[in-house]
């Protein structure tokens, strides 16, 4: 059977099930700080072997005497010492393939080592960065403004991920697989290929957070849920990408919260800009527009201040949805629901009640 992300075949779903299995028997019968601690590497295993199941799917049937290579192939996709403990995923087919390579480039090596080297570089700026924020947060005048701690507090989760985000990418690359980590060969180029903090913190909508945040989880949400449940319709579709995001990290009050509401902001915001953009004739939908567009007025001051009042909007929006992830005792055990509605009730959900206002706003003029 076809590995197509068009559908999910019997052998994808078994092994989905399973791995859902596991996620259960962590959230509920292990130790809260065990499970906390090792709940992003069976992630990461989680994904592989959905992925690997698919792939094998379209692959031509193995001959008995593959059998152990193909087990052999499995183990070391799996286990791969560069992506085990943080990440970050990458294809089945892209791993079995560089195995094959006939010619490695001469100086090759030397490139991984100073691509890892400068990854280093970038993911200790931000561990530090990170930490100065978590320093300052109740130790600064300014930040007794609540809406400048819950930026400062945010900004500080943002970068202690794009801690993990580098440090697992400089893992990659010192193995030798930097070529499969991160966005389509035609991006490979580029210095962040697990996430992109530029990208992240000056967004042109939250569009554009979702996807920059982490590319790979991206791709796999993209193509082993996204698409084979788009014939049920866009928002469907979106709703049970997330909720499959959801289950992924575990069965977590906080990360769904969160999770499910920059899915619907981001959707939002999609079809408002879309609406607005036809409305308008202007290039000011939540992804940049082609160079053909059939758009009048693709520049000007209009169109810089309407892309511009939504990038406020999307920082705003993630200073309010990541305000919860601090640095309390609760975070070895995982949040409960109770900090997350403490938290967004300091802030009055003026978030919730801006993305609410915004579909009504879309409502109005569609």
């Amino acid at each position: 059977m076809s590995a197509s992300p068009s559908g999910w075949s019997r052998d994808v779903v078994l092994i989905t099930l399973s791995c859902l299995a596991v996620q259960l028997y962590g959230e509920f019968f292990m130790v809260p700080e065990d499970w906390h601690s090792i709940r992003g590497t069976v992630m990461v295993i989680i994904m592989k072997a959905i992925c690997a199941t698919s792939t094998a799917q379209g692959r031509s049937s193995f001959k008995p005497s593959d059998v152990f290579l193909q087990f052999l192939s499995w183990c070391g996709y799996a286990f791969s010492p560069g992506s085990i403990i943080f990440g970050p995923w990458f294809g089945y087919r892209d791993y079995l393939d560089i195995l094959c390579f006939p010619y490695q480039p001469r100086f090759s090596f030397l490139n991984d080592v100073a691509r890892a080297c400068v990854s280093c570089f970038c993911c200790l700026g931000c561990i530090i960065y990170s930490t100065y924020l978590s320093s300052i947060t109740y130790s600064s005048y300014w930040t007794t403004y609540r809406w400048i701690n819950a930026f400062v507090q945010s900004q500080s989760f943002r970068f202690s991920h794009y801690f993990v985000c580098f440090f697992s990418q400089s893992l990659q690359e010192l193995i030798g697989f930097s070529t499969i980590t991160g966005p389509p060969s035609h991006q490979g180029g580029r210095l962040a290929k697990c996430a992109n903090p530029v990208a992240v913190e000056f967004p042109r909508s939250l569009v554009d957070v979702v996807i920059h945040w982490n590319f790979p989880i991206h791709i796999w949400l993209k193509q082993f849920v996204y698409k084979p449940t788009r014939k049920f319709g866009q928002l469907p579709a979106l709703l049970l990408t997330y909720a499959f995001s959801s289950l992924l990290h575990g069965l977590n009050f906080q990360l769904a919260a969160v999770l499910f509401s920059i899915g619907i902001y981001a959707y939002i915001e999609f079809v408002f800009r879309q609406r607005l953009s036809e409305l308008l004739s202007t290039c000011t939908g939540a992804r940049p527009c082609p160079d053909n567009c059939g758009h009048a007025r693709k520049k000007g001051f209009l169109i810089y201040l309407i892309n511009l009042a939504f990038s406020v909007l999307a920082i705003f929006h993630l200073a309010y949805l990541a305000v919860m992830f601090d640095a309390s005792e609760q975070q070895a055990r995982g949040y409960t629901m109770f900090h997350v509605f403490s938290k967004w009730s300091h802030l009055h959900f003026m978030s919730h009640i801006v993305a609410m206002l915004t579909y009504l706003a879309y409502i109005f003029i569609k």
